[in-house]
């Protein structure tokens, strides 16, 4: 199995080597990689979790974000067959262990971000399937049960289209998805596109942006903005749309202190005209935009 192993690793990184001036030796690559990996254990990245940023992680955060990220149907199932099997109840091992041994294991790992969990979703899915079948073979009242469950998981999910990487439970309103879970549980720049398209739509043309996070801006779909200055940070300017991104106010003051005025000023007491998905919230505010000769803020982190 050893031998395997390494005869696949170097046919996975043997094409690159190829091309690689140095034409090192293929395991050498997967070294550096693996050290990469390993080193990002104590980076200490900061967290975010219920409404609050540190550098702690929280032995609950996982358990927690698998329920909020997952739909009720399939947490209710997943979690009665993890009770029953340790109630002994005819279910086999092989079945719920894995994943409750995945849990105690990854409770101390840093919190960020439910794709952490992706590795014990075969085991979960399987687990719901396990007990559907169950349900199924009862009398009528069992096979309504099933419908109803499928039915309820799959209306939930097509509810929040298209808003599908920033899905919670049905318990979780639009306006509270930014307090219990932040990064890529909410924003992986999926709304970038159609921020510009809104913009287009509603005729913006004097755009202050505030973004934290996210692959791209938005002038690569055309559309054109500025940084906020030091006046927009004592009030909201007369013909000029503020535009921002919600993760800044989670973790955009712990990695651009520029971002702090922003995140604790009147963006956050003034209600919003609008939003765009679940990621980005809009300020229209009326009246003939002045010169504005203040000093450039760096009001946009991407990464």
């Amino acid at each position: 199995m050893s031998a395997a192993f390494l005869i696949f690793i170097c046919a996975v990184y043997l094409p690159g080597t190829l091309f690689d001036k140095n034409h090192w030796f293929p395991l050498v690559y997967f070294w550096l990689n693996l050290a990469s990996v390993l080193n990002m254990f104590s980076l200490h990245h900061p967290t975010y979790f219920l409404g609050v940023a540190s550098p702690f992680n929280h032995w609950f955060y996982f358990p927690a974000a698998f329920v909020l990220k997952s739909t009720l149907p399939f947490s209710l199932l997943t979690l009665r067959v993890i009770v029953d099997g340790l109630r002994k109840k005819e279910i086999p091992a092989w079945l719920w262990l894995p994943a409750l041994f995945f849990f105690a294991c990854i409770l101390p790992v840093q919190n960020l971000g439910v794709r952490y969990l992706l590795p014990i979703y075969p085991f979960l899915i399987l687990m719901a399937a396990f007990l559907l079948e169950k349900l199924w073979q009862k009398k009528a009242a069992g096979k309504i049960l099933v419908i109803g469950l499928l039915l309820w998981h799959a209306a939930s999910v097509l509810a929040s289209t298209p808003n599908m990487i920033s899905y919670y439970n049905d318990w979780v309103s639009w306006n509270k998805k930014i307090y219990y879970l932040g990064d890529s549980n909410v924003d992986m720049g999926q709304d970038i596109k159609r921020l510009a398209e809104t913009a287009r739509q509603r005729g913006w043309k004097n755009i202050k942006l505030a973004q934290f996070g996210g692959a791209v801006e938005p002038t690569l779909y055309g559309m054109n903005w500025s940084r906020w200055t030091q006046k927009d940070l004592s009030a909201p300017q007369p013909g000029t749309v503020y535009a921002v991104n919600v993760l800044l106010f989670q973790l955009g003051p712990v990695f651009a202190p520029s971002l702090t005025p922003i995140a604790r000023g009147w963006a956050t007491v003034i209600p919003a005209t609008g939003r765009v998905g679940d990621t980005w919230i809009y300020f229209e505010i009326p009246g003939e935009a002045a010169k504005d000769r203040s000093p450039s803020i760096e009001s946009v982190k991407i990464f």
